[in-house]
């Protein structure tokens, strides 16, 4: 759940601008200051757009005993509108810092689960920090190139359901940021989409393959080999209520572990395998919208993923889902959500070591919910 915390100094800002915009009700605003002829939009206007959130999270594991660590994420996100500042039309700079402070749940629940349990505060995981930075070209009002370095949680949380980037929805990395062990959570790469009228969008998708967090990546761009990820998305209507299908095809030319060369020992050397591959099929459909503004309300959503499991270490996965927005008057950028999840591990990991006489487990599920936290937001 999202609230509006008064935080000091942009709480002077507000009282020393004064003037009408100032005058609307304050709980009713998306953020803080987000109003009518406030600073923020006037800056909009301008080209460029400011945005800055600090999300503070309590979250601890039923029968662990051991508290309820407490950990915050700080955003900073901006997007510069190119032909507003002077340079040309269709270019834009959009770019996010951020910052994680405290502990978390994942420390607890490391030994108990391959999944975090809060993405936000997982991530970044090589440092404290990250910053991200994209720059894109719109041809046409349906065509664009976007390039540079990805917050793959970002793309996330664009979807209208379930969507969030492990914030605003649900916490659980399996539902936040589906796990497909061929996309890093940053990534360098270039994008290209386009829509069709009447038909659906479409986009490819070109990226190096490890994690844009070590910076031996961008010195040495696509030495691995790269992924090529191609989507489409198809606009579905049941009964006036928006929805949409989408498919996604995935094949990477980075060499990988032979799992099946696992555990290695003499006689036995790791082996390894030279590409691998990932399909996608996802959903969401609404089942109440708001007549006044059809991106606010709920429904169902799901997602369903399979790979060559080997050398990627999960097979396949699933998981299913009611989620949405609070539709109760004054309060619809509230957010809620229930699901049930399933991963399942590569054939080559579920044989047993020859030393022990356990195996790795097959299935990771679990029913998630959406979290709360406390947000403040400018």
């Amino acid at each position: 759940m999202r609230h509006h915390l008064a935080l000091f100094p942009a709480f002077l800002a507000c009282v020393a601008a004064g003037g009408a915009w100032a005058q609307d009700d304050i709980w009713t605003r998306k953020t803080l200051l987000d109003s009518p002829g406030g600073p923020k939009q006037e800056l909009a206007a301008k080209g460029v757009d400011l945005g800055f959130d600090v999300t503070q999270f309590v979250q601890g594991l039923s029968g662990s005993g051991k508290g309820w660590p407490s950990g915050g994420k700080a955003d900073l996100r901006f997007r510069l509108d190119g032909q507003k500042l002077g340079t040309w039309a269709g270019f834009f700079v959009t770019g996010h810092a951020e910052y994680n402070y405290g502990s978390s749940a994942n420390q607890d629940a490391a030994g108990l689960n391959i999944i975090a349990v809060n993405t936000a505060l997982a991530f970044p995981s090589l440092n404290s920090s990250m910053i991200s930075l994209l720059f894109t070209q719109a041809f046409s009002p349906t065509t664009t190139l976007t390039v540079g370095l990805f917050n793959m949680f970002d793309v996330a949380a664009r979807r209208p359901l379930a969507g969030g980037g492990g914030i605003d929805t649900f916490w659980n990395l399996a539902m936040a940021a589906p796990i497909t062990n061929i996309t890093p959570a940053y990534i360098y790469g270039a994008s290209f989409n386009t829509k069709v009228d009447g038909i659906g969008s479409f986009g490819l998708f070109i990226y190096d393959p490890r994690d844009a967090q070590n910076l031996n990546v961008i010195r040495n761009l696509f030495s691995d080999g790269a992924v090529y990820s191609a989507t489409a998305s198809f606009p579905i209507t049941i009964a006036g209520l928006n929805g949409n299908q989408n498919l996604r095809l995935a094949y990477s030319t980075q060499d990988g572990i032979d799992l099946s060369t696992l555990p290695p020992g003499v006689g036995n050397p790791v082996g390894y395998k030279t590409d691998r591959w990932y399909v996608q099929y996802s959903f969401e459909q609404f089942l109440v919208q708001d007549p006044n503004n059809p991106t606010i309300g709920w429904g169902l959503f799901g997602q369903f993923g399979y790979s060559d499991g080997n050398p990627n270490a999960f097979q396949k996965h699933g998981f299913i889902g009611l989620a949405g927005n609070n539709l109760m008057a004054d309060r619809q950028l509230d957010r809620w959500g229930v699901g049930y999840y399933s991963y399942q591990l590569s054939d080559a990991l579920r044989t047993p070591c020859p030393s022990s006489t356990s195996s790795t487990p097959t299935w990771a599920s679990r029913l998630s919910t959406t979290g709360r936290s406390r947000r403040g937001s400018a």
